[in-house]
């Protein structure tokens, strides 16, 4: 469980730097990428862990039930209210709207609840693990070039993660 908690520390510190949370979601919602996975490889990285091809294969396999069945579904729903909180600025009963926000509130949660869950099943995932060079690049760009994702947009986050690919 400690490394569990490790993953999710440096991921709640990674992802609060500058562009970084921007940038990720980018590439989620553009490329389809996992942004769990991806800060789970940078933290393999500073520990100077380096993974294979199979490795985030099987990673991806280990948390798909997971994601699909309750990160994605509770992440669309705080999106949703999200958007219609946007459409309603001016809700005539202010008593809905508090409402409104507060059931956003604990969507948000409740989907950062999940997705620790979900670097916890990754954080598990020893096999295929192996002592490398202190760079995220190398194992970041395996899963991103694996989406298809462009150079640049790679480059925009290895700038924003302070590391080289």
């Amino acid at each position: 469980m400690l490394a569990a908690a490790d993953l999710w520390q440096f991921s709640l510190m990674t992802y609060a730097r500058a562009g970084v949370a921007n940038h990720c979601l980018y590439l989620q919602d553009r490329w389809g990428a996992n942004i769990n996975i991806i800060l789970w490889l940078a933290w393999l990285a500073r520990q100077n862990l380096q993974i294979d091809t199979q490795t985030i294969t099987r990673a991806e396999t280990c948390i798909a039930n997971w994601h699909e069945s309750l990160v994605e579904p509770v992440r669309q729903l705080r999106r949703t209210l999200s958007a219609q909180l946007s459409a309603q600025m001016a809700v005539e009963i202010e008593v809905e709207r508090e409402l409104m926000d507060a059931t956003y509130q604990q969507l948000k949660i409740t989907e950062l609840h999940a997705e620790q869950v979900e670097q916890a099943l990754l954080a598990g995932l020893q096999a295929g693990v192996k002592t490398g060079a202190r760079s995220s690049g190398p194992n970041v760009r395996l899963y991103l070039d694996g989406l298809g994702v462009p150079e640049a947009d790679q480059l925009r986050l290895f700038d924003l993660l302070g590391c080289f690919s």
